[in-house]
């Protein structure tokens, strides 16, 4: 078994329950940072997950191998990153991650090589004898279950994958790293984008796309607020990082991102945000991903799917109704409650709303954007 190493607890105590479970482990550190992109940029802490990774694997017994694949990861997954920013649309990173690196080109390289592809998330897989698809289900701890972030695995991915902890929660890893010993067992988790390390994500898009000044707009009214800095800035639903470009109207708020005006580089905001209805129940879905390599059969006698669905990862799903297209590619959604901060390009990942199985992910279309109640978004009067 190729056990994914990342210098985190997770992995390291994954790395112990496969010897427990009586294979025969081997290590890979992969190594996916942009040095020669981001060494100007800051301090980042790779040197140290390397580090980690290296105590553990030798503790354990187990060979450890560091798998270059920066420009793999620069071509499928930071690329689409930029892509999706520049054309306004909220990516996520750690899911093609995911997909296209770890049980993607990991695999053509070295995994297909091993039985199966160990990794620390929090998920759970099960793997059938008689030639059924693996099926993918939620983690018992529901605030770090990561089976939003494997969403777009391919169900020849799903058959090579082994999640250790997945039948655990997070405190249970956490003393299990302590009674083994290990010297990850007290490391904080890593947070934000994972090849980004302590950057901000600011200044990574900054960095590559610059700055592109344009209008800040009230949503309701039309009204000019000030200036952003660039779209890629903003995400739907953000209230941080709108104070220098709302400072002269500081006292109306607080303000909030609720739209983007991709050709006319106009950033509208609200201060009505709660107020505000569509698209908070309702959007469309593109380029579905059915783990289990196909729709479901029952979509042939009808093409609507009663199913939970997660808008982002953590705890919090909706209820929702699928409304799937002919060929299984595409879908309309109505959530049961509203959301907060639905925005094209970002991830829905669907799942049984008994078995807690994840059926599919989707990215939420374009036409999800929202159009301002006035008539002419290009008329837009200034104040103050």
């Amino acid at each position: 078994v190729a056990v994914l190493l990342s210098g985190g607890v997770d992995s390291s105590v994954a790395l112990e329950l496969v010897k427990r479970q009586g294979f025969t482990p081997r290590a890979f550190y992969l190594k996916i940072w942009l040095e020669d992109e981001l060494a100007h940029l800051g301090e980042c802490p790779w040197e140290e997950d390397w580090d980690y990774a290296s105590q553990v694997a030798k503790q354990s017994g187990t060979p450890l191998e560091g798998v270059s694949l920066q420009r793999e990861y620069w071509d499928q997954v930071v690329q689409y990153l930029i892509e999706e920013s520049r054309a306004g649309r909220t990516p996520n990173p750690d899911v093609m991650c995911n997909s296209r690196i770890k049980f993607g080109m990991f695999y053509h390289y070295v995994g297909k090589h091993f039985d199966k592809i160990a990794t620390g998330h929090y998920a759970r897989v099960q793997h059938f004898e008689d030639g059924a698809p693996s099926k993918l289900l939620m983690s018992p701890d529901k605030i770090k279950d990561q089976t939003y972030f494997l969403c777009n695995l391919k169900q020849e991915q799903l058959r090579n994958a082994l999640f250790p902890v997945g039948e655990l929660d997070k405190p249970q890893v956490r003393a299990l790293a302590r009674e083994l010993n290990l010297p990850t067992q007290d490391r904080k988790d890593s947070q934000g984008i994972c090849f980004l390390g302590k950057l901000k994500f600011e200044d990574f898009i900054g960095h590559h796309l610059g700055e592109n000044p344009g209008r800040v707009v009230d949503f309701e009214t039309g009204k000019e607020l000030g200036e952003h800095k660039g779209l890629w800035f903003h995400t739907i639903g953000q209230r941080k990082g709108l104070g220098s470009a709302t400072a002269k109207f500081t006292h109306l708020g607080p303000w909030y991102v609720a739209a983007k005006d991709v050709a006319g580089n106009i950033l509208y905001v609200t201060n009505r945000y709660e107020e505000m209805q569509a698209p908070r129940n309702a959007l469309d879905l593109d380029n579905l991903n059915w783990l289990s390599g196909a729709p479901p059969p029952s979509l042939a006698s009808s093409p609507k799917l009663d199913v939970m669905i997660k808008m982002r990862h953590g705890p919090n799903m909706h209820r929702a109704s699928l409304e799937i297209a002919p060929g299984g590619a595409t879908a309309g959604v109505r959530l049961e409650t509203r959301d907060a901060g639905l925005a094209p390009g970002q991830y829905a990942a669907i799942y049984h709303p008994e078995t807690g199985e994840c059926l599919a992910g989707g990215v939420v279309s374009d036409s999800t954007f929202l159009t301002p109640p006035f008539l002419d978004s290009r008329e837009v009067s200034t104040v103050g």
